[in-house]
């Protein structure tokens, strides 16, 4: 099999990942017993297998034991340190060995493109020789996206393609990726040492968006809104895709992180991450203002009043203080 590929590519992996099971299932069953698999380019540890039941596996060969109860949920089975025999293609000898697994069922076939994506993502996050603890993670991450969750909502979608778009338009997606949502309680999308910075997308030609109060109320570091116009399109990028791009860029310890913040917004809804696609809109796709320049409602002193919304149209109503990512 010949794939374009990059080690930390989490988009080349699921290519890899669909690809070898289209051609392990064809493959005459062997008398022996053992799986046909297909070794992950760069990898010595990891490989991509086919059962006589025609179940897709995700294999990690174990270095040391992992402690993980075997677990089944929505077609979708993990296990660890059981032995499996693996056929590779000539001049590869058969080979055989402890393993964690992630099987994809057969009757669940349909999956395979979900499964695919998330193998990818996680494989892209997953150190170069795990140890016991980084492979239970993975089986844990992998598990928590198939479980049946309700699924996420179209602004839900929209805001995270959002924001992970502009870490992967940013200056310095080290540092952008490391200020994105340190605690899933933050008040701010992206909190820098000197400066919080809120995004806001939109559909459409117009810069409305809704604000609260509090997100643009003074505190200790000045606060700045990334307004982001994109469209939906079907020859544009998916979450899963953006997702794949940051991770080519961060380093190994950077890439697990920003791995689980996406899993968990997406809320285990893997058609969300595949199905959506949008592209940005324009030159000018990023409009970054300060947020002391945003016309806002006045509360009186003392009021009452504990929360008040409101919506802008950035476009028309703050014609100073236009900015870029490489102003922060």
């Amino acid at each position: 099999m010949t794939l374009g590929w990059k080690m930390r590519d989490a988009k080349a992996l699921s290519e890899f990942a669909v690809a070898s099971y289209a051609e392990l299932i064809v493959r005459e069953r062997l008398e022996s017993g053992a799986m046909h698999a297909n070794r992950v380019p760069g990898r010595s540890d990891v490989f991509f297998a086919t059962s006589v039941r025609r179940d897709f596996y995700l294999l990690i060969k174990l270095r040391e034991p992992v402690l993980v109860t075997e677990n089944r949920l929505n077609s979708i089975r993990i296990s660890s340190g059981f032995e499996f025999e693996l056929s590779e293609p000539p001049p590869s000898e058969p080979s055989s060995g402890q393993f964690a697994s992630v099987v994809l069922e057969s009757e669940a076939i349909n999956l395979l493109t979900a499964f695919s994506s998330m193998a990818g993502i996680l494989l892209a996050s997953l150190a170069e020789s795990p140890s016991a603890a980084d492979v239970e993670q993975f089986l844990g991450d992998f598990l928590d996206l198939f479980a049946p969750r309700k699924s996420i909502g179209r602004s839900e979608v929209i805001g995270l393609w959002g924001e992970l778009w502009l870490i992967s338009k940013s200056p310095d997606i080290e540092t952008f990726a490391r200020a994105w949502h340190i605690e899933p309680t933050d008040q701010f999308d992206f909190s820098f040492p000197s400066r919080v910075l809120e995004v806001k997308t939109t559909e459409g030609e117009s810069r409305r968006h809704h604000f609260s109060l509090a997100q643009l109320s003074p505190g200790s570091r000045p606060i700045f809104i990334a307004s982001i116009a994109m469209k939906s399109d079907a020859a544009g990028i998916t979450i899963a895709g953006l997702l794949s791009e940051v991770l080519q860029v961060l380093p190994q310890e950077q890439r697990p992180m920003i791995a689980r913040k996406t899993i968990a917004v997406l809320k285990g809804d893997m058609e969300a991450a595949e199905d959506f696609r949008f592209t940005a809109v324009g030159g000018d796709s990023i409009t970054m203002v300060a947020a002391v320049d945003i016309p806002r409602v006045e509360v009186p002193l003392h009021s009452k009043i504990t929360e008040v919304s409101f919506v802008v149209d950035i476009s028309t109503e703050v014609l100073e203080s236009r900015l870029t990512l490489h102003d922060l």
